[in-house]
């Protein structure tokens, strides 16, 4: 009796192996390993208030195994790639990238297996925004005052690259306005190259800019200025020019009246006058200007000289 419970014990652990053998070989066969990667964010981990971290790259290529059940049920989110920053003094440092996964997740290879960042102290620093405007206006028009809003913005990231900032500008495009402009903008920051600065924190990131955009007028009071020519008689001398009215109005193009500071007349010849004399005469007007009224009156006074 006890020779045949030994041998049925015997018989059952066989059994046993035999059908865990097979379990284990219908589950390769059906259910296989697989590997397949992934390219996931890289985490930073510990990184001092006081500091910033320059040159690690933003993602890195996992490379996992599991069986073909597991692989299905992975995403990205699910690999997490870190380095570690703790303690690291100000410089340049080779730092081991390590990744967290799932269970029964075997990981097969990261790429890069090391990184090599930059640790660099933080700085914080207010910039005053400046203005550009680019194109120009609608024809007759002109800009006015302009203003930014607000005027100063805060610039944070690594102390080497605030220190090489030049300038923080906001620009408007001013092609084809013909009205007052409010446009909220990018506050973009550029280095003493030239070139934009990125990588850097700004708060606010946009600012409100306010530009006036007036018509210029096409009309214009200006003075009238007589123009002679010739020579009076012997004894006499001119005492007084008197031009009435003295002042008129221009009508044109607001670009050429823009120029305009006063308008001459056309030249009187004072030859042979030896007593007080009126003129009617025309101004002399550029192209495409007009003048209300187009002649004006001259009063000539002349006579012996006063002793």
């Amino acid at each position: 009796m006890r020779e045949n419970g030994s041998k049925n014990a015997i018989a059952k652990v066989i059994a046993l192996v035999l059908a865990t053998i097979l379990w284990l070989y219908v589950m390769n066969e059906q259910n296989p390993p697989m590997e397949t990667s992934f390219t996931s964010s890289l985490e930073i981990r510990n990184v001092a208030a006081s500091s910033v971290i320059i040159d690690a790259p933003d993602t890195v290529k996992v490379k996992v195994r599991a069986p073909r059940s597991l692989i299905a049920g992975i995403s990205t989110k699910d690999i997490k790639p870190y380095i570690d920053v703790k303690g690291l003094a100000e410089g340049r440092h080779s730092l081991q990238v390590r990744v967290n996964l799932p269970p029964s997740i075997e990981l097969v290879d990261i790429t890069p297996e090391k990184t090599t960042i930059k640790v660099d102290a933080a700085l914080q620093r207010k910039f005053a925004v400046a203005v550009r405007m680019t194109g120009t206006p609608s024809m007759g028009t002109v800009v006015g005052k302009t203003e930014v809003e607000p005027g100063q913005v805060t610039v944070q990231g690594p102390k080497s690259a605030v220190d090489a900032i030049d300038k923080v500008v906001a620009a408007i495009d001013l092609t084809g306005k013909t009205k007052d402009i409010v446009e909220e903008v990018p506050a973009v920051i550029y280095g003493r190259d030239g070139r934009e600065v990125e990588g850097l924190s700004i708060n606010p990131a946009k600012v409100t800019v306010k530009a006036a955009i007036s018509q210029i007028p096409n009309k214009k009071t200006v003075d009238v200025k007589t123009v002679i020519y010739g020579d009076l008689p012997t004894g006499i001398v001119l005492h007084r020019i008197t031009g009435s009215p003295e002042k008129v109005e221009l009508q044109g193009d607001p670009f050429v009246l823009e120029k305009i500071e006063f308008v001459y007349t056309e030249p009187i010849n004072v030859n042979g006058i030896d007593k007080n004399t009126k003129k009617d005469v025309k101004l002399q007007l550029k192209e495409g200007v007009t003048a209300t009224p187009s002649s004006v009156s001259v009063q000539l006074e002349v006579g012996p000289p006063v002793r």
